[in-house]
């Protein structure tokens, strides 16, 4: 069976000028948190990239990077894509894999963004338990 990290939480605050992204996961019973700032305009990158850098307590052996996170609208729908790439740190690769996760934004499109992230790389690293 494979095990998934579960989003527990996403809190976001700041202004027009800084934004600051906590993002709470759960996985195997262990919670890991991470929290990042950065500019107001890079606020769904920051939001990516907290949740990656969460998903990095639980995953030593290896690197995760955002490539890239986007936002599309179809008809009334926020749909998030995001791409993820995965490296193998103690080889060294420079490019394990290439995952992309999208989420439907329904109301909460912070949430979604970190849903997005997680979508990139739940089935990927059930693998690697």
């Amino acid at each position: 069976m494979e095990s998934r990290i579960i989003l527990e939480d996403v809190k976001t605050s700041g202004g027009a000028d800084a934004f600051q992204a906590e993002v709470t996961l759960r996985y195997h019973d262990k919670i890991a948190e991470s929290t990042l700032e950065g500019t107001a305009t890079k606020s769904i990158e920051i939001i990516a990239q907290a949740t990656l850098d969460a998903i990095q307590h639980y995953f030593d052996n290896y690197e995760f990077s955002l490539h890239t996170v986007h936002i599309m609208k179809i008809n009334s729908y926020e749909i998030v894509v995001v791409l993820v790439n995965i490296g193998e740190r103690k080889e060294r690769v420079a490019l394990k894999s290439q995952q992309a996760g999208i989420a439907l934004g329904r109301g909460d499109l912070h949430c979604a963004i970190a849903k997005a992230t997680l979508n990139a790389l739940n089935r990927t690293l059930g693998r690697f338990t």
